[in-house]
């Protein structure tokens, strides 16, 4: 039987010469987020790359910071440039520090064994009824 063609996986962004990696702050389906230096303005940054090379995570991305991009809301990042640099595509936003969206919402199930599929952790944000369900199931659905 034939093996399916899987789309080549990118390798650990190592950063370019004026974004330098510190470390990996969140991993999803599309996406790997970092913080990053900013060389030229010797910020903190977080910087999105795509897990995988290929047409379609590309357009993605893309679409994804052409929608957010200006957009000033006190829940939203700020989002800064777009990028493809050596055949890498990524995106530049405001870093936040602070729990993740499943830290906030899980507490300390994130390491007692429940389930934390994203099913389950729309079921409890609609449990909680704090008007984010339309935000987990953006952010985990798709």
């Amino acid at each position: 039987m034939r093996e399916m063609m899987r789309p080549p996986t990118m390798a650990a962004f190592s950063g370019t010469r004026r974004f330098r990696i510190l470390e990996t702050l969140g991993k999803g389906g599309m996406g790997i987020v970092y913080r990053a230096r900013d060389e030229e303005t010797q910020r903190d940054i977080a910087l999105k790359t795509l897990r995988r090379v290929n047409p379609e995570d590309l357009r993605r991305l893309k679409d994804e910071f052409r929608l957010l991009a200006g957009i000033l809301h006190p829940n939203l990042v700020e989002l800064h440039e777009l990028f493809v640099e050596d055949g890498v595509a990524f995106f530049t936003m405001e870093v936040i520090e602070g729990a993740s969206f499943l830290e906030h919402v899980w507490g300390d199930g994130l390491s007692d064994g429940q389930d934390t599929s994203p099913a389950a952790t729309v079921r409890r944000v609609e449990a909680d009824d704090e008007g984010l369900v339309a935000f987990a199931v953006h952010v985990l659905l798709a």
